[in-house]
């Protein structure tokens, strides 16, 4: 293995490991301390540093190719531009975060290979009040089929870039519930 690829994927696998560490350490018992979140059962919203991210979630699907969850990133600045990196932005392994109703961890499918960042490739200037949209197909985030129930997910996000201009920062919303198999007769 080329010793790039090699760096690349133990760096990858770090910052998934520090992204979950910091969000652990901002939740109390819980519960969700992050500032300007909205209070929709299916549908979340959190502002960190002029970007947003709003997460929303089919309440009841029937079936696990039913089940949509949509996370919108958008520039809240009113003058400034955001630069985004959206390079992992579609990979539900990465952003997605769920668990099941007594709060144990829910796999999803294996994340995607790393590829080299250039500080170019997937990035996505943000003009004041454009956003950046995403819908993960439930048939398409796991690995194996889940059981009916109810689940939670949240959207996190972890950038501690080293390219100038780039927001940086993690960006969590507070989780939103769904249960699936409820719309069965």
């Amino acid at each position: 293995m080329p010793e790039y690829t090699r760096r690349s994927l133990i760096a990858h696998a770090n910052l998934i490991g520090f992204a979950s560490q910091l969000a652990a350490q901002k939740r109390v018992k819980g519960r969700e301390v992050e500032k300007g979140a909205s209070t929709s059962k299916n549908s979340m919203k959190t502002v960190v540093k002029n970007l947003s991210a709003e997460i929303s979630v089919t309440p009841a699907p029937a079936s696990l190719e039913e089940l949509r969850v949509t996370v919108s990133v958008r520039n809240e600045s009113s003058s400034a531009p955001l630069r985004f990196n959206a390079q992992y932005f579609t990979a539900p392994a990465l952003m997605l975060k769920f668990e099941d109703s007594q709060g144990k961890p829910v796999p999803t499918g294996g994340p995607p290979m790393p590829a080299h960042d250039d500080g170019k490739v997937g990035r996505v200037d943000l003009s004041p009040g454009q956003a950046i949209s995403h819908t993960y197909e439930g048939n398409l985030i796991f690995g194996a089929k889940l059981r009916p129930g109810k689940y939670l997910v949240r959207f996190l996000y972890w950038n501690g870039t080293q390219f100038p201009g780039e927001w940086s920062g993690t960006l969590e919303t507070p989780r939103v519930e769904f249960e699936l198999g409820a719309g069965k007769r």
